[in-house]
């Protein structure tokens, strides 16, 4: 029964995370796709214990980003320096430090329900 239901969140979360991904590509403007998956990762990293306050690792070059995120890198770090010009987050030295989340959760539209958080237990 655990096993199943495991699975079953986990195929949840997969279909969750697969339509928010559509839903970045086809309808968010590339800061809110920025915002949107640093959200995401932050959350992801915060579930397995891989937080320090406001910090997660993110050892991704700017390159692969802008790659998984449908833009040029240029693209990506104008957005990057109009974040950390207005205090949201920042990525240095492969870190990503979050100074304001709930504005950057507020540009991302980020609802973190298709996460299916609340069907897991806490550990």
């Amino acid at each position: 029964r655990g096993v199943a239901r495991a699975m079953y969140t986990a195929q949840l979360v997969d279909a969750g995370t697969m339509r928010a991904w559509i839903t970045s590509m086809g309808r968010r403007t590339s800061a809110e796709r920025v915002a949107h998956l640093m959200c995401d990762l932050y959350l992801r990293a915060n579930n397995i214990c891989q937080t320090n306050n406001s910090e997660i690792s993110l050892p991704l070059s700017q390159i692969l980003l802008a790659d998984a995120l449908g833009m040029t890198p240029v693209h990506l770090n104008r957005i990057l320096k109009e974040f950390r010009q207005q205090e949201i987050m920042r990525l240095e030295r492969g870190q990503l430090i979050i100074m304001d989340p709930i504005n950057l959760a507020k540009i991302a539209g980020f609802d973190e329900n298709y996460l299916h958080r609340r069907m897991r237990r806490p550990h």
